[in-house]
């Protein structure tokens, strides 16, 4: 917490705009969720479901009991406004976003809950399909690092649909 802290107070100096990424891989327990979220200000933390598979991703026993909508209940509970949903096993693959249905259940028990999806993202069909089952935004690296997907294109997309896809 003092380290927290200072990151915030030095941000602030310099009139950045930090947002603080409370990773589910490396949170030890879930009892480290509500202290982790009020050090970094409930509302600069994003918490990011990391999932493997559809698991969740934490070696710990008492987050691998968990459901990843009951981790997601967890973070709101702490006050948590932002949610990341990555499945690792589909990133950099290609092989197309597998997390639809848990963002959809998501977005139904949580309409206010900001989602950003990730992982297997192959072209703009994924992006669209992302943001119909409620995601926000849509985390893309390997697609515009290969060239499946550039910048120009998701440009004109978002500029043609008011900023949504």
């Amino acid at each position: 917490p003092p380290r927290a802290e200072a990151v915030q107070a030095e941000a602030a100096a310099r009139c950045v705009d930090v947002q603080f990424v409370v990773a589910l891989e490396s949170l030890g327990t879930p009892e480290l969720l509500g202290p982790t979220c009020r050090a970094f200000a409930s509302s600069r933390a994003v918490f990011s479901l990391d999932l493997y598979a559809g698991r969740i991703w934490n070696a710990a026993p008492d987050w691998q009991s968990l459901q990843p909508a009951a981790a997601v209940e967890l973070a709101v509970a702490h006050g948590i406004a932002q949610v990341i949903v990555l499945d690792l096993a589909a990133v950099g693959r290609a092989t197309g976003p597998v997390i639809g249905e848990l963002c959809r259940s998501l977005r139904a028990a949580h309409p206010r809950l900001r989602l950003l999806g990730g992982g297997g993202i192959r072209g703009l069909d994924d992006l669209r399909q992302l943001a119909a089952c409620g995601c926000d935004d849509v985390l893309v690296a390997s697609a515009l690092h290969d060239g499946r997907l550039d910048a120009a294109t998701v440009r004109a997309c978002e500029s043609g649909s008011g900023g949504r896809l």
